[in-house]
């Protein structure tokens, strides 16, 4: 099964949970440590994880953390930058107020600045060594 395959299993599995009252999370960062997760899974020889998919009868219901605009992320015939700056301004500011709410005022990040973060806080420069440990990327 390749990647692409993979996700759009787990994005059905987890729209199909839903419909029947579960909630869910798919963790993407199991990337940070494939080699620690392939032996606590004893994952088999040409079997890589790519990404948990998490599913239980929530406790809470916290509501839905916002998106880009559509105007944003949905281009029709070419890509329009021209509101883009106006755009994620807007979004950032929307952003900071549903952490800063969430969290009781102990996070105020905005949108830009928690992608930074997550991104700046480990590399996967190894997935690709891991994944050809485990018999794929050949060439």
């Amino acid at each position: 099964m390749c990647c692409f395959s993979a996700q759009i299993s787990t994005e059905k599995a987890y729209i199909a949970a839903q419909s029947l009252g579960l909630g869910g999370v798919v963790v993407g960062g199991i990337r940070n440590d494939v080699k620690a997760l392939s032996e606590i899974f004893r994952l088999p020889e040409m079997v890589a994880p790519l990404f948990l998919l998490c599913l239980g009868y929530p406790d809470e219901t916290p509501g839905l953390k916002p998106r880009l605009p559509q105007e944003e992320v949905h281009k029709i015939d070419y890509y329009d930058d021209g509101k883009q700056a106006e755009l994620i301004k807007e979004y950032n500011e929307i952003v900071r107020q549903y952490y800063r709410e969430r969290t009781g005022g102990k996070s105020e990040a905005s949108w830009t600045e928690h992608c930074g973060q997550l991104l700046m806080a480990k590399t996967r420069d190894d997935v690709g060594t891991r994944f050809r440990e485990f018999g794929f990327l050949k060439k």
